[in-house]
């Protein structure tokens, strides 16, 4: 779509100013004038408001920098061959055909059936995932109780018990066993650890609350699908898009069709 719509914004101004410009005076360069008119009419009104002063400065610096270059290149004559004149014929035309189709693809609507319409056909594409690890650990306050935890395990003493003995958080009563958890209910240096380790095998973590001893029993992927509220406004822009394209394959064969000849000899 960028391909058939693409507005380039400087070619537009540069080229409307080849006639005298009417109301306040922007910029000059030698005899070429820029009005602030001419500056804002590639713009809707809610568009230019948005702009900050120094986006506008750039616009027109932007157009200093095109229109000295132009002139020097006029100078030098080096516009004068066959592929310049092509391109600046062609350039007038996408600017025209642009406008034209912006006058048709203004009247585009999307209605809340067409966003959940899409939504009900496409829905495999908006589910989300993530990973949960089956998780089982020790915590304590204090480095000393971890290292003397550790050293239990090294000497036989099973993950469970340990968690009995040493764990200073509630789950130790129950062997350590916190059950599937996500990324945002665990600590991030826990988190990061466990995506670290193979299935079974523990590590110790220092954090800021203390430390633990940690590893997983298992691991899974959750899907959800994802609502209709949540991807609202990125199906709005495909819809649009959608609508945009058939109309242009639509417009543009009915311009052919009432064009008295088109001829192609290649």
């Amino acid at each position: 779509m960028k391909k058939w719509f693409g507005l380039v914004l400087i070619s537009m101004l540069l080229w409307g100013c080849g006639k005298q410009p009417e109301g306040e005076i922007v910029a000059q360069v030698n005899d070429e004038v820029l009005s602030l008119e001419q500056l804002k009419s590639p713009f809707s009104e809610q568009e230019w408001q948005l702009k900050s002063s120094s986006e506008k400065k750039e616009l027109v610096e932007n157009w200093i920098d095109l229109t000295a270059m132009a002139l020097v290149a006029d100078e030098q004559e080096i516009t004068q061959t066959t592929e310049i004149d092509f391109r600046l014929e062609n350039a007038a035309k996408t600017i025209k055909s642009n406008a034209l189709l912006a006058q048709e693809i203004a009247n585009i609507t999307v209605t809340e059936n067409d966003l959940f319409d899409y939504y009900q056909l496409h829905q495999n594409r908006y589910k989300s995932s993530y990973k949960e690890y089956n998780i089982q650990r020790v915590y304590t306050k204090d480095l000393e109780t971890t290292e003397q935890a550790l050293a239990a395990m090294r000497n036989g003493m099973n993950f469970e018990d340990s968690a009995k003995n040493y764990s200073k958080e509630s789950a130790g009563a129950n062997g350590g066993y916190l059950g599937f958890k996500r990324k945002e209910e665990i600590e991030p240096q826990v988190w990061q650890r466990l995506t670290e380790l193979r299935k079974w095998r523990y590590d110790r973590v220092d954090t800021d609350n203390g430390y633990y001893i940690v590893r997983y029993i298992d691991s899974r992927d959750v899907e959800i699908d994802k609502n209709f509220k949540e991807v609202k406004n990125e199906i709005r822009k495909l819809v649009l898009e959608e609508k945009q394209r058939d109309l242009y394959n639509r417009f543009v064969e009915k311009i052919r069709q009432q064009t008295e000849t088109i001829k192609i000899s290649i």
